[in-house]
């Protein structure tokens, strides 16, 4: 829920200020959203269940998932974003907003399955 809200919130407020700009975003910079929201809830969902069989293996599974983001990134995204052989300040918060968004959530979770709360 937590995920959801803050991605959605972020996004809206992110095409907001593109518009306000006079930048319209293109299909990348939803799909960067999107990417990122399903990639996180499966990292969430992988770190819980390790947690519960598992706990000592649990912050390897929150490092994995991030290089995952970043595999993901450099394999479908940086392709595109490259392509005119310059990657701008907009392409890379397309990338860098939601990943640290995601991170920040990740981490809190991570953190209260740690701590045992």
């Amino acid at each position: 829920m937590a995920l959801s809200t803050t991605l959605g919130a972020a996004l809206l407020i992110h095409a907001a200020v593109l518009h306000r700009l006079n930048s319209t975003p293109d299909k990348y910079f939803f799909l960067s959203y999107a990417t990122h929201f399903v990639l996180a809830a499966i990292i969430f969902t992988a770190i819980v269940r390790m947690s519960k069989k598992h706990l000592h293996l649990t912050g390897f599974s929150f490092m994995a998932g991030s290089l995952l983001k970043f595999a993901v990134f450099f394999i479908f995204f940086y392709p595109v974003f490259n392509a005119d052989g310059t990657i701008d300040t907009g392409e890379t918060l397309y990338f860098l907003i939601p990943y640290f968004l995601s991170l920040i959530i990740e981490t809190f979770f991570l953190s209260k399955i740690l701590s045992g709360k």
